[in-house]
């Protein structure tokens, strides 16, 4: 079971299970002063080279074009709207996440087709800065048709140091084909030295493995049949059903008795946000409605692509940063959610959060006193840099007030060429 980030020996506060929803207050859309604002869908968000992005589905440029995948940088993880692009043209066009290979760009020109490539699943993060993507690839022979699934891919995803840009390289061909399930598509999160990825195939959601630095090798994956993972997918066996997207997540939110929480909507377009917990990572899982969806533009319509952010969250507290799409021409929303809380832990809690202030301002003062600064890490960044980097932006984002340490660290942060902007 994961505590609390960063403390140790205590219960963590649970959320009452089935949850009771105490309040969903609508943000606003994701990136709103962009003007004008561009419509997309997805909004997955993940964490790489301690930044935190979002992942956009087809972004409509305005009259620049259309991209099929796209990403910003979170500018202030405590404001989740606060997003920014990092790369595009002077007419506008956002470059791409995952951009198209010369062969699909000809395929595009010549025969008034669309490739697009869009990525559900998340990053799995392989060493500081460089990660795994899964993406499904679609091709349209006509840009006016449904499309047709060709299947999914991965490419290896790696953030510059100094700006945040993404870059990334897709790995030649398809891991998985139309009639798999498509694995890594869903959701997708390393454990124990281990990816692990969800794949759809028709209505129901499929569970495989493979370790972490050959997650881009499909020899490489194991596949969960009910009782043990095996080699051949074909004897994979249903884990989850009727989602259409959502993330799965290990979390103290409902105490250690459910470590693992999905977050995420119905394939029904219900309007729900679904939160299930289970006790292993395999199932089985309990899903139930909690929230219901609400627009900005047209309230009445559609949403789809529920995902949490856990980043923007205090799980402790029972509260949840959420975001959803609005349809067409809509765009990501931004939400906050407050479940209920069992009073008898929270205390417990309270004192905890006390506990891990007092043990992270000695780990920063060590840092400090030991090293002169970050200046040592800023030659060869490595895990004490970037562990640093994260407890200082945990501690800050629980709202404790800083000290002259704490100042001290934000202002080496700053001043480094890895600063967490």
């Amino acid at each position: 079971m994961t505590s609390i980030p960063f403390t140790e020996g205590f219960q963590p506060a649970q959320a009452i299970w089935p949850p009771i929803l105490k309040k969903c207050k609508t943000i606003n859309y994701v990136n709103a002063p962009l003007t004008p604002r561009y419509s997309r869908d997805i909004g997955r968000s993940f964490e790489l080279g301690a930044r935190t992005y979002y992942v956009f589905g087809d972004t409509f440029c305005n009259d620049a074009g259309l991209v099929s995948n796209t990403y910003q940088l979170v500018k202030d993880l405590k404001q989740p709207t606060d997003a920014i692009y990092l790369s595009s043209d002077k007419s506008g066009l956002v470059d791409p996440l995952i951009p198209l290979t010369e062969e699909e760009k000809k395929l595009e020109d010549e025969k008034n087709a669309r490739i697009a490539l869009w990525c559900f699943g998340g990053v799995v993060e392989v060493t500081c800065g460089i990660g795994y993507m899964w993406y499904q690839k679609h091709r349209f022979d006509n840009k006016s048709d449904a499309g047709v699934l060709e299947g999914v891919g991965v490419a290896r995803i790696s953030a510059d140091e100094l700006s945040g840009k993404l870059t990334a390289n897709r790995f030649d061909g398809l891991m998985f084909s139309p009639a798999e399930p498509l694995m890594g598509s869903f959701s997708a999160m390393a454990e124990d030295g281990w990816a692990y990825v969800w794949g759809q195939m028709a209505e129901k959601i499929y569970l495989g493995r493979a370790p972490v630095p050959q997650c881009h090798i499909r020899e490489s994956y194991w596949y969960w049949n009910g009782s043990e993972y095996v080699k051949d997918l074909k004897q994979a066996v249903p884990v989850m059903q009727d989602m259409q997207q959502g993330q799965i997540f290990r979390s103290d939110l409902f105490g250690n008795m459910f470590p693992w929480v999905f977050v995420g909507v119905t394939r029904w377009a219900d309007n729900n946000v679904m939160i299930g917990v289970s006790s292993t990572i395999e199932g089985p899982w309990d899903i139930k409605p909690v929230a219901k969806t609400e627009g900005i533009v047209k309230d009445d319509a559609y949403k789809y692509c529920v995902y949490p952010h856990l980043w923007g969250s205090n799980e402790s507290k029972g509260k949840l940063l959420v975001t959803w799409c609005d349809a067409w021409p809509g765009g990501v929303i931004a939400a906050n959610l407050k479940l209920q809380i069992n009073p008898a832990v929270h205390s417990a809690v309270q004192d905890a959060e006390r506990i891990s202030r007092q043990s992270l301002v000695k780990f920063v003062e060590r840092v400090v006193k030991g090293q002169g600064g970050l200046k040592s890490s800023v030659h060869s960044p490595g895990f004490e840099h970037r562990s640093l980097v994260l407890r200082v932006r945990w501690l800050l984002s629980r709202g404790f007030q800083t000290d002259p340490i704490t100042e001290r660290v934000q202002h080496q942060l700053t001043k480094s060429r890895f600063r967490d902007s």
